[in-house]
């Protein structure tokens, strides 16, 4: 995505939350957000919507002290998870590719 982009991105987050929705993310802080706020250059904006956000995996580390990647939890809810051999690495080349 390109700037421009990202920004709509979080202006429509944003429009949302205004809206009485809930965002809702796995490590969204220590992630999602980071990624808007350094993608688009609106840090603050991202700021806020972290802060009014629910992050499942945080919830998940207050409770049981360690954090949990998206791939256990998904698994351990019964879901299939990631493709074998799939690694975070790969994720940039397979948006590049559309997927």
């Amino acid at each position: 995505m390109k700037r421009r982009e990202v920004a709509r991105l979080v202006n429509y987050l944003e429009r949302q939350v205004t809206r009485r929705y809930t965002i809702v993310s796995w490590n969204g802080v220590g992630f999602d957000f980071d990624v808007l706020a350094e993608e688009s250059g609106m840090v603050q904006k991202c700021i806020n919507l972290a802060s009014n956000h629910v992050d499942m995996m945080f919830h998940v580390l207050c409770r049981l002290g360690y954090a949990v990647s998206l791939d256990s939890a998904a698994k351990g809810m019964g879901l299939a998870g990631k493709k074998a051999g799939m690694t975070g690495a790969q994720i940039p080349k397979l948006w590049l590719d559309g997927c």
